[in-house]
């Protein structure tokens, strides 16, 4: 019960376009004008067993222009489990430079 009474009370109505399919489609669309806008940074998982690091790479040269790369050495798929306090350092990073 206490679960339910807190989700309940961090639920936010949704934007009103939510509802209209087509408003929604064109506000979240993907295009390339619209690629680009916000600074991505791409963090590699060092211990990843899940994607490799030469997957990683590749995700990195074929999805588009990375601000910047970071690598957080021995951290697995969950970085934030495995390295929680190198990734919260990283991401404070780019917080503040991006």
């Amino acid at each position: 019960m206490q679960d339910l009474t807190l989700a309940t009370s961090v639920v936010r109505p949704l934007p009103p376009f939510m509802s209209d399919v087509k408003l929604l489609a064109k506000q979240s669309a993907v295009s390339k004008k619209r690629n680009g806008m916000v600074s991505k940074v791409f963090i590699i998982s060092e211990k990843d067993n899940l994607i490799p690091k030469n997957f990683q790479k590749w995700i990195i040269q074929n999805t588009g222009s990375y601000a910047d790369v970071k690598k957080i050495k021995n951290s697995d798929h969950m970085v934030m489990f495995s390295k929680p306090k190198e990734l919260a350092l990283e991401l404070l990073k780019i917080a503040y430079k991006y």
